[in-house]
């Protein structure tokens, strides 16, 4: 697995005072010393500053909950070729982005960096280690299948919060409303469909090259009055410019759908998705816990939990994986 040798950075950040004065030593972030190696699993080392720099808030529960993720990437790592883990360096650089976006300059990245006693490559594995983590989650979700009767029953059972009035729509995005207007008089001219117009004209990047189509939408998912042009509309007819932060809109609605007309096919992958991150949350536990049984792990007396295991350590969140039928 690429290990970039960039300077990864942090979006969650503990950027309060330590509480030091001035020539006074700053208290422990985690309550309590903690020795050089605070955990093993089998022969990997996790250090005082892998958890350290993983800490949202400085308290001894937070740094268990920061060791508890180092070990369960460290479990993971294991297993990584077992599982078909692929994380590339394009996933961590861009999760890397994400996370630095909590500072405010590179000095304030310094700071973070020399209250938890770390260093780039603290940063580097803490920021793979949480996109592998994350691969890990994703396919343990998508690792279930569900019969459709289920799916009809979970959907029976959540209609009022699927089910609701949507509109499929197209928009065309420009940055003034004299030039919508001007779109609206070469539409009545021109033989060109509304996402021709699309193409040519929108600055919407992401809806451009498919027409301006939004898909499918349903109230309170865009702006105000984007929202209130689109579901006065009538279906087939571009509704007059209308004005949002992003620009000036033209607004396509090209078919409606009333919740109480909807079935599980208009919600099919929403449900099914719902169905796994549901059963998957139920299975988390115990698969860790299985994972974790596999292996030999130690944690620092300081950081255990009032367990009374040592050579485990705390008791930690676990998963397993398993396939729904």
């Amino acid at each position: 697995m690429s290990r970039p040798g960039m300077l990864l950075a942090t979006g969650l950040i503990w950027a309060g005072a330590t509480g030091a004065t001035l020539g006074a030593e700053a208290p422990p972030l985690c309550g309590k010393p903690l020795p050089a190696v605070v955990a093993t699993v089998e022969a990997e080392q996790i250090p005082r500053s892998a958890v350290l720099v993983r800490l949202k808030t400085p308290d001894l529960n937070s740094c268990r909950q920061a060791l508890d993720e180092a070990i369960r990437a460290a479990l993971v790592r294991r297993e990584a070729e077992a599982y078909r883990l692929r994380v590339t360096s394009a996933e961590v650089r861009i999760a890397a982005d994400e996370f630095r976006k909590g500072f405010a300059s590179d000095e304030a990245l310094e700071r973070f960096l020399a209250e938890r006693e770390a260093g780039e490559a603290d940063l580097e594995r803490m920021i793979e280690d949480r996109v592998v983590l994350k691969a890990i989650d994703e396919r343990q979700i998508n690792a279930w299948v569900f019969a459709d009767s289920l799916q009809e029953d979970y959907f029976s059972r959540h209609r009022a919060e699927l089910a609701k009035n949507r509109v499929k729509v197209a928009h065309i995005l420009v940055p003034t409303r004299q030039e919508a207007e001007r779109i609206v008089g070469e539409m009545k001219t021109k033989d060109r469909t509304f996402a021709d117009f699309a193409g040519y004209y929108s600055v919407d990047a992401k809806t451009r090259e498919q027409g301006g189509d939004l898909g499918w939408i349903e109230r309170g998912t865009m702006p105000k009055p984007f929202d209130d042009a689109a579901f006065a509309a009538e279906v087939g007819v571009v509704a007059p410019p209308v004005q949002s932060s992003l620009g000036w809109h033209l607004i396509k609605v090209e078919d409606r759908k009333r919740g109480a007309d909807q079935t599980l096919d208009d919600h099919r992958a929403r449900v099914i998705r719902l169905l796994q991150e549901e059963e998957w949350g139920l299975q988390r536990d115990e698969w860790w816990s299985e994972l974790r049984g596999q292996a030999h792990v130690w944690v620092t007396p300081e950081l255990v939990a009032h367990s009374p295991d040592q050579s485990h350590g705390h008791p930690e969140t676990h998963d397993e994986v398993r396939h729904g039928g």
